[in-house]
């Protein structure tokens, strides 16, 4: 992850001359690089705006792929893995329906 510490927006390059960026939005642009106003593509399924990002390098990721990956976490409780190349989905966990609610417990007078 290469994180622009002036920025919270999640940035990464990867070889071929592409960076990918996250915004306050549910997308990742992929861009040429340099000319980063060439927007080449997006990856489209988060509902809410993008916390983080990193790369996984393209060299079999388990998918049968040789494609460059990325891995996103988003505030609609989700964490995907995307094929840059082909701009689909791999992966997606839900990690919100893993946790508990704090609601729920009803046990708050009984120690632990």
């Amino acid at each position: 992850n290469n994180n622009n510490d002036d920025d919270d927006s999640p940035t990464s390059t990867i070889g071929g001359g592409k960076i990918l960026t996250a915004d306050r939005d549910e997308k990742v642009r992929i861009s040429s690089f340099p000319n980063t106003f060439h927007i080449e593509g997006y990856l489209l399924g988060h509902s809410a705006y993008i916390t983080d990002m990193d790369l996984v390098p393209g060299n079999g990721n388990g998918n049968g792929s040789t494609n460059p990956c990325c891995v996103t976490a988003s505030g609609d409780g989700t964490v995907r893995l995307w094929d840059i190349n082909d701009r689909v989905e791999l992966c997606r966990i839900n990690y919100l329906a893993h946790c508990p609610n704090e609601d729920d417990n009803d046990d708050d007078d009984e120690p632990m």
